[in-house]
């Protein structure tokens, strides 16, 4: 097991989410995500790539988790059933601190003299 490795989270439809101390692995992948996406995708980000993470709750369909990144200009989005609902507002927690952390970080080493 990766001594890094925080939360591996598995959504709907072959996505999921793996959280580790530095960054943050995307997937796509299966049957479904090749005909809605035209490809698998497999995508590492780094926390400094993150605007903001949103975690919108599943009622009776799905939920998601969506991580923004302008940077590199694009979303990325892992679906949820609503049986996992408590463990998505976990991770999107886990996630905005971590994200609110690193930029505390930045800010105060752009601000720092010497």
């Amino acid at each position: 097991m990766n001594s890094s490795l925080i939360y591996e989270f598995d959504g709907l439809l072959g996505d999921s989410l793996t959280v580790y101390i530095d960054r943050i692995a995307v997937k796509h992948m299966g049957v479904a995500n090749m005909i809605v996406m035209g490809r698998n995708k497999d995508t590492m980000l780094y926390y400094s790539d993150i605007a903001s993470i949103q975690c919108e709750t599943a009622n009776t369909a799905c939920g998601s988790i969506r991580i923004l990144c302008p940077s590199l200009g694009e979303a990325y989005t892992v679906h949820f059933k609503n049986l996992l609902n408590e463990e998505a507002k976990e991770i999107a927690n886990h996630l905005n601190t971590r994200l609110t952390n690193a930029q505390k970080y930045s800010h105060n080493q752009k601000n720092r003299v010497g």
